[in-house]
């Protein structure tokens, strides 16, 4: 008699992967791939959690520890490695607003920033974030982008926000009287604008509007605010 008895040889898989970064910031991402010419079956799990089986690459953009199991037939490997997802700073900035080309200078600073380094960025800002509208780069009139960088450990957020400048009105004032009698109504104008103020308020009839009718009884002198918003 005799009997014949058949062994069946596998090779082991190598689970060695490869990953794109080994850290990267919240919102990114990293993707794990595995060189499977043989099609050995593979399964991948975070923290020894499975997450999905038989593909050979995988997104990853959460922290942990991740493991790959391939097998061929009765013959395994396993390969893990750790990934880090850090947060990226966190910080508020000032609404848009409106800002006359006559306004005077202003210091910005981001609102409860997380720790790190931050710089300003935009027309006529510097990095501290001191800006002047009356200076000449700065536009006469329309929108200006200020914008703030924050760095942490190799994250960064930047946000922005917009300055309207509003243009200096070209301002003209008369009066209907060069000369008048004493508490003889005179009406004075002024025209280069929208929103009118005049001062002092003694003797007038009102302090808005474009035009005021003044009843004084002596010599005087009035002022004008005008703007243009």
């Amino acid at each position: 008699d005799s009997d014949t008895l058949v062994l069946r040889a596998f090779r082991t898989p190598d689970a060695l992967f490869g990953a794109s970064a080994l850290a990267i910031c919240d919102g990114e991402q990293i993707v794990l791939s595995y060189d499977n010419p043989n099609n050995y079956q593979t399964a991948w799990s975070r923290d020894n959690a499975l997450l999905v089986v038989y593909i050979d690459s995988l997104i990853v953009t959460t922290a942990g520890t991740y493991k790959l199991r391939v097998q061929n037939d009765q013959c395994f490997d396993e390969y893990s490695a750790t990934y880090e997802v850090k947060p990226k700073p966190v910080f508020s900035l000032p609404s848009d607003m409106v800002v006359c080309k006559n306004g005077q200078p202003m210091q910005f600073f981001p609102v409860n920033p997380s720790p790190g380094n931050g710089s300003w960025s935009g027309k006529c800002i510097n990095s501290t974030g001191s800006w002047d509208p009356a200076t000449s780069d700065v536009p006469d009139s329309g929108p200006v982008n200020l914008s703030y960088l924050l760095i942490a450990e190799g994250c960064s957020t930047s946000k922005s926000f917009t300055i309207d400048v509003g243009s200096v009105p070209e301002v003209t004032v008369s009066i209907s009287e060069d000369t008048a009698e004493l508490n003889q109504p005179v009406t004075l104008s002024a025209s280069g604008g929208i929103a009118f103020s005049w001062s002092p308020a003694d003797g007038l009839n009102t302090t808005r509007g474009p035009s005021v009718i003044a009843r004084i009884p002596e010599s005087r002198t009035y002022k004008v605010e005008v703007s243009s918003a």
